[in-house]
């Protein structure tokens, strides 16, 4: 079962990924397979903790900052990856590890809190208003 009590080892795992990935593009004169290799097992690592995550709460972890910040972290990491693939820029896989790791630790460090749904009470008072 996966949920935020082990978010710890799947974050731990994954900054390690990405770190190793970001070292191995900077040192290398050219696109590095073991870059992309490493780079894409962290990005694996978070995203099987988000679907496991999503299995538990049975939702889609969409509700709340803290939740909101692993997805950044998760699509910080492919935007990177996909960049340094098709671009070849050696920092980016750096630059994007920084970001994705930043969030990750905030979330190590803060609680989760509900994000307040407006757009479906703006919807609700939208429709509300059609109706009449």
């Amino acid at each position: 079962m996966i949920n935020w009590d082990n978010f710890y080892v799947f974050a731990t795992v994954s900054i390690c990924l990405w770190l190793a990935g970001a070292v191995f593009a900077l040192r290398s004169s050219s696109k590095s397979k073991v870059a992309i290799v490493f780079t894409s097992g962290g990005i694996i690592i978070l995203g099987i903790f988000i679907a496991g995550l999503w299995i538990f709460l049975q939702r889609p972890p969409l509700r709340t900052m803290g939740e909101t910040r692993l997805w950044y972290s998760f699509f910080m990491g492919i935007a990177g990856l996909l960049t340094y693939i098709r671009w070849k820029y050696r920092w980016i896989l750096s630059f994007s590890t920084l970001l994705s790791t930043v969030f990750v630790i905030i979330n190590l460090l803060n609680s989760d809190k509900e994000i307040s749904p407006s757009f479906i009470i703006c919807s609700e008072t939208f429709c509300a208003s059609k109706k009449s």
